[in-house]
């Protein structure tokens, strides 16, 4: 992204009285980043609970769902892209559900709490996501630049800053007493 090869110019829906021009930046670069680490980090969560392997692949299907959504949605110029917007976040409060709620009861109760504090965590940034799609990409009321900030805050938090905490947290698990 830094170097400008991830991105496309689309119309932007809402000039906002912008003297700079009608177009602004949707770096698809991002929702490629998504697309790759949310799916292996929502995989990461979800093997120490007792979900089966058909459900765990389900959730991440809804997990790269609302991902191309969000794409789909800052690609197109006109207000369609709100239809995209509302299926992606249909699709996320699935995945949150299911993450927060479902795996936690199917989570072994000596792993419970661990696993509750990491869907707390996810449930919490994850949700940020579609809120910060709405007012960069959808609305244009947020510049690129706060745009980059904001998802680059939420992107350390979910990320590298979450995978280091998750490893630390799960380093004492019993693995043969999940059936690994």
């Amino acid at each position: 992204m830094a170097s400008n090869l991830g991105q496309v110019a689309v119309r932007a829906e809402f000039r906002r009285g912008d003297p700079r021009g009608i177009t602004r930046g949707i770096f698809y670069a991002r929702y490629i980043l998504w697309a790759l680490s949310l799916s292996l980090i929502t995989l990461f969560v979800l093997l120490g609970t007792g979900f089966t392997l058909s459900e765990i692949f389900i959730t991440i299907v809804f997990n790269l769902t609302w991902v191309l959504l969000l794409l789909f949605g800052a690609i197109v110029p006109s207000q369609y892209k709100w239809g995209y917007y509302v299926l992606a976040v249909f699709s996320i409060f699935w995945v949150v559900f299911h993450i927060g709620v479902l795996a936690t009861r199917s989570s072994f109760l000596i792993y419970r709490r661990t696993h509750l504090c990491s869907a707390l965590w996810i449930t919490f940034f994850w949700l940020e996501y579609p809120l910060i799609w709405a007012f960069c990409d959808g609305g244009n009321v947020i510049s690129n630049t706060g745009e980059v900030i904001w998802y680059g805050v939420v992107d350390l938090l979910t990320m590298p800053l979450f995978l280091v905490w998750q490893l630390w947290s799960v380093r004492l698990y019993d693995y043969t007493a999940l059936g690994f």
